[in-house]
């Protein structure tokens, strides 16, 4: 019996009109769209606002642990190795503002044209977000303290439907942002009066 077992066995090259030749690339036209960067000054941003939170968490796992000495003055291995642990967690905390800011940065482009907003974000999961004008219900610019400080806001874009419903675009030039809202409201509006 020198049958091979079912699962070793290759289909014929044309085994009931299937083929692996799948004739010709199809062509897909060239969109040559410029994408823009955010403002450098978003890495700015991000670090301070890091820095903040590591002072947070360092703050709140300081109190406990002095919470805890005071209440219990042994000095156990688990007490000593669990101090040591929260300890490097808070040295990695403190260096991941100085540099993750500006990988996020060189991840981060868009760019708008006459069919919408396209985002492209994202370090290790990359994601592409469109935003058709048709879809804009509104746009909002918004700025926190230290973005104001350094010049730049956030564009957040309202959509119709409820999955994803707004859509931020964080780290622009405060008046780039201006320009883009307004631009997107024209769009929406023309949009709206061609159909």
């Amino acid at each position: 019996m020198d049958q091979e077992p079912a699962e070793q066995r290759a289909l014929p090259r044309d085994a009931g009109g299937l083929t692996d030749d799948f004739g010709p690339e199809p062509e897909v036209p060239s969109t040559k769209q410029q994408f823009y960067k955010l403002d450098p000054n978003y890495v700015s941003v991000e670090r301070i606002s890091g820095i903040i939170w590591f002072l947070l968490v360092f703050m709140g796992s300081a109190s406990g642990f002095l919470v805890s000495w005071q209440f219990n003055n042994d000095t156990s291995w688990l007490r000593l190795g669990i101090m040591a642990a929260v300890s490097l967690f808070n040295v990695l905390l403190l260096l991941l503002p100085f540099f993750w800011p500006p990988i996020k940065y060189r991840h981060f482009s868009w760019t708008l044209d006459d069919a919408g907003l396209e985002i492209h974000r994202g370090v290790f999961w990359k994601l592409k977000i469109a935003v058709p004008v048709a879809r804009v219900q509104h746009a909002d610019v918004s700025q926190g303290p230290l973005q104001r400080h350094y010049g730049i806001g956030t564009l957040t874009i309202h959509t119709a439907g409820t999955r994803d419903a707004s859509v931020d675009l964080p780290g622009l030039n405060h008046e780039i942002a201006l320009q883009l809202r307004d631009q997107l409201i024209r769009q929406g509006i023309n949009d709206d009066a061609a159909q």
